[in-house]
Parts: structure tokens; C-alpha cells; sequence
């Protein structure tokens, strides 16, 4: 059997600003935060997944409608819920394989109740950092011009 190195699998945190209607994925959030984390994601991983508090883990490229959900203030239980569904999802897609490593670019409440999860191998640039200290780290590290 030949020995594959594993892929980089970017997860990009969804965010509260979204354009109204139906869109990609990639095109619905228009916040500067999730344009520099997608920008990162594309020049810095072989695969990458929005986490969608309401739509579980997305494919860039998928159809979805805009929403108001969000992981902030969820219960631990309903966090739990929602990693158990999107593990399923990545275990289905064959994502968390020990060769493969998850590239984080989302927030503590999307990050925690699925981390301990995955047995890939797990890297985050923007780990401990808050939400303007991201935008600064991710727009010093993606050659994307965002206001």
C-alpha cells in the first residue's frame, strides 16, 4: 500500500453578517472577518467547509438561504449536538482521517464542542486571539483587500 500525506481541511467560522436571499455558501457572508478567513482558507488548504451554526459543515459551493442562528449563548448540550452532526458529516466525507489536519479559522463556540472530537491532527493560527486581533492577523496573511 502507498502512503498518502494527508490533506489540509480549512473550517471557516461562519459569521452574523450575510446578504438576504439564497447564495453559495462562499458568497453569503460579507463580513471583512469571513472574507480574509476564506481567502486564508483557499491559499492555505487542499479542501475547505464554512461551520454553519444553522446548516452544520457547508461546501463553499453549496446553495443555502441566509438565517439568524449562532452557537454564542447555545447550551452545552445543543453545542454537542451540532458537533456530533457535523463529525458525522466530516467522518462521511472522510475528512477526519489521522493523515489529514484541520486547519481552525472559527470562533471558541464552533471550535470547542467539536475539537475533541476529530482524530486528525488540528493547527489554529488565530487560537486565544478575539475578533479584531483575527481580522489584523488574517488580513497581514492573505493578499486580500477588504474594509
Amino acid at each position: 500500500m502507498i502512503s498518502m500525506a494527508g490533506k489540509v481541511i480549512a473550517l471557516v467560522g461562519c459569521v452574523k453578517s450575510k446578504q438576504a436571499g439564497r447564495h453559495e455558501a462562499r458568497d453569503l457572508y460579507d463580513s471583512a472577518l469571513f472574507k480574509c478567513s476564506r481567502a486564508y482558507a483557499e491559499a492555505n488548504s487542499d479542501e475547505w467547509f464554512i461551520l454553519s451554526a444553522k446548516y452544520g459543515l457547508v461546501r463553499p459551493e453549496e446553495q443555502i438561504d441566509s438565517y439568524e442562528d449562532t452557537l454564542i449563548g447555545k447550551t452545552p448540550m445543543a453545542k454537542q449536538e451540532w458537533a456530533r452532526r457535523v463529525h458525522k458529516k466530516m467522518q462521511d466525507l472522510g475528512l477526519d482521517d489521522p493523515e489529514n489536519t484541520v486547519l481552525w479559522l472559527a470562533g471558541r463556540d464552533v471550535k470547542l464542542p467539536l475539537a475533541f472530537m476529530l482524530i486528525c491532527r488540528q493547527r489554529d493560527p488565530l487560537d486565544g486571539l478575539m475578533q479584531a486581533p483575527r481580522l489584523a492577523w488574517l488580513k497581514a496573511n492573505t493578499k486580500v483587500e477588504v474594509s
